[in-house]
């Protein structure tokens, strides 16, 4: 990303906290190394994309929680990215990232499914904070999806149990009237 190059100390922040299979797609034709380097060392997976094509089909192959996005990304246009992405990867995350000179674009973007944007140089803690929001929601929607895969387990065991006793109290009247 353009602008000044983002502060990165050596340790993660005090309030890093180990993240749970976070992955980022940075996708970006003049990506900063320095915005990879401090979400790696914040505890993320980063990976990088330097076209629209090159989004899809990392998006093809990975599953990411977040899909960091300018809207200057060369190949398909971002609101086409972002509309493909919508039926192609449903649960993904995207953050829109734009210059001053394209936040126009990124505000139109925005009124797709994405989370919100970004204006350059990206505010290293707010999109940490974003982050930890995407990573909580994700963890939530998972612990969601046991719980009521669990529910449905128990559902079936009762059922189960209700049939037996059902068949055991068949047996029980039957044999008392005999």
């Amino acid at each position: 990303m353009q602008g000044e190059p983002y502060k990165v100390s050596p340790e993660p922040t005090q309030n890093a906290q180990p993240r749970e299979a976070c992955s980022i797609l940075i996708a970006g034709d003049d990506q900063d190394p320095s915005l990879r380097e401090v979400l790696t060392l914040e505890g993320y997976a980063v990976d990088i994309a330097h076209s629209g094509q090159e989004t899809l089909s990392a998006c093809a192959t990975n599953a990411y929680d977040l899909l960091l996005l300018d809207v200057s990304l060369p190949g398909p246009s971002s609101l086409q990215l972002i509309s493909t992405l919508e039926q192609a990867s449903p649960d993904l995350e995207i953050l829109v990232v734009a210059g001053n000179d394209s936040a126009d674009r990124a505000l139109h973007a925005v009124s797709r499914s994405t989370i919100g944007f970004l204006i350059k140089p990206i505010d290293i803690a707010r999109l940490l904070g974003i982050l930890a929001r995407v990573g909580n929601r994700n963890r939530l929607e998972r612990e969601n999806r046991r719980l009521i895969e669990e529910r449905e387990a128990l559902i079936v065991q009762l059922e189960n149990k209700n049939a037996e006793l059902e068949r055991y109290a068949y047996t029980v009247s039957h044999d008392l009237k005999s």
